[in-house]
This record gives C-alpha cells, structure tokens and sequence, in this order.
C-alpha cells in the first residue's frame, strides 16, 4: 500500500497529501506488526481485535476522507 496502488490512485494530489497517507501506512503497519506479536505472546484476544477493529476503521476513515477531498 505504502508505494503500491494505493498511492498511484492520489496520483494529482497535493505531495503532502501523498506523504501523509505513506507515513500513515508505515505507522498502521507497525502497529499491526505489534497486534500480531501480542497474539503470539498470549495477550488478550478481545483486547487485540478491539484495537485491531479501532486501526481499520481509523484507516478507513481517514481514506473516504481523502478520497471525497
């Protein structure tokens, strides 16, 4: 997504607003890198899937955000 087809659909947009959802990305995949550790250390499963629901809804706002601008 960081450099893929995603980013070739803001194609026109502002470079800020490429950055922002590149920087973005390498954040919410860091943070997905981090929920798969908790699974595999024995975390709370509800705990992870609430986190893991609040990251995709917070990325797809933020994309039908960008995407009505």
């Amino acid at each position: 997504m960081i450099d893929g087809p995603l980013v070739q659909t803001l194609d026109g947009m502002p470079i800020e607003t490429i950055e922002d959802v590149r920087n973005r990305c390498r954040k919410w995949k860091t943070r997905a890198t981090e929920l798969i550790a908790s699974i595999e250390t024995g975390a709370s499963l509800d705990t992870i899937q609430q986190e893991a629901n609040t990251m995709i809804e917070t990325l797809t706002n933020k994309l039908e955000e960008i995407a009505q601008s």
